[in-house]
């Protein structure tokens, strides 16, 4: 245990280091929350390194450099409502709870989805919203969001997690072409409409429909 929390610890540092932390509010959810236990135990010793970490069904555990970029881009303080596109294993909604946030997650793949509650219930999260269903139609019974968080990649953003921003709300997503480099962008709803700002190169797994999840 002690191992683990020294492992955290030296992953903290390391993204100071590269300038890819900031926020002292996120900073402290890192150290707080327990990246191995979101993964399951074969991987497990990967839980603090630079790279992604392949879970279940195909899936991917985002490197913590992005988690840490995303999560700033996105700009919340405690009270702020976010939705998290992607849940996954349920480590980046568990950092945004930590951070004070109230988040809706949304997973389309029923495994992940499973593994995500166990998680976050394990983590003494139970109260984060994880739901079962299509990512690219958000959550409107939970909207409006300040913060939209997409951990997968569609071609284009769907119109109707824009719809679900709050006035001046934020959506950092990967963006593009499956078969290529796509592009980090964050989207900011303003009276004049949406801005676009495209941050970094970017290389996420796709965004899928529930008909496209294999059975």
């Amino acid at each position: 245990m002690l191992g683990m929390f020294m492992a955290r610890r030296r992953m903290v540092a390391e993204l100071e280091r590269d300038g890819r932390l900031h926020d002292p509010a996120l900073r402290r959810a890192f150290l707080r929350v327990r990246r191995h236990e979101f993964l399951p135990r074969a991987q497990r010793h990967l839980a603090y390194g630079v790279d992604a970490v392949e879970v279940l069904d195909e899936q991917t555990m985002t490197c913590p450099g992005f988690i840490a970029q995303m999560t700033e881009l996105l700009e919340v303080t405690p009270g702020a409502r976010v939705l998290d596109v992607g849940t996954g294993t349920g480590y980046q909604a568990a950092i945004l709870a930590r951070m004070g946030c109230s988040v809706t997650g949304i997973e389309v793949r029923a495994s992940m989805h499973a593994l995500a509650l166990e998680n976050l219930a394990r983590a003494g999260l139970g109260e984060v919203d994880v739901r079962l269903g299509d990512g690219a139609l958000g959550a409107p019974d939970a909207a409006p969001f300040d913060a939209i968080l997409l951990a997968c990649t569609p071609r284009e953003i769907p119109a109707a997690l824009l719809d679900q921003l709050a006035p001046g709300g934020r959506l950092v997503a990967p963006e593009g072409d499956h078969e290529r480099i796509q592009s980090l962008v964050r989207l900011r709803k303003t009276p004049g409409g949406i801005q676009r700002e495209e941050v970094r190169a970017a290389w996420f797994v796709p965004m899928v429909t529930p008909e496209l999840v294999p059975q």
